[in-house]
């Protein structure tokens, strides 16, 4: 039986996730299908523009972008929540106690 004045004892940051689970692989196939959508739709998004040259530098910078973005957050996430992380990122602050200042209203 667990002892109820441990159970808020957890820290936030409390590391040790694995950064690579093969068992998680299919919870990857929403990121693949939103990346074959993303490279198929390149050629209807180039279309209208008349200097085609001047995209390759907008669709890299993007790209690269977005990656970091992503890759930040996750590793952030990874960091902060470890092995006990939800799927949905937002998931992970339902049980902090956010208090509002006295500016807050």
């Amino acid at each position: 039986v667990p002892d109820p004045s441990e159970e808020d004892e957890t820290p936030i940051i409390s590391g040790g996730a694995p950064l690579f689970r093969p068992s998680g692989m299919h919870k990857m196939l929403p990121i693949v299908v939103f990346a074959m959508i993303y490279h198929n739709s390149i050629p209807g998004l180039a279309h209208p523009v008349g200097d085609k040259k001047k995209l390759r530098p907008i669709f890299i910078s993007t790209t690269v972008f977005c990656a970091l973005a992503y890759s930040l957050i996750g590793i952030v996430l990874g960091y902060a929540f470890g092995d006990s992380i939800e799927q949905s990122s937002n998931l992970n602050w339902a049980h902090c106690a956010w208090e509002a200042g006295p500016d807050d209203g």
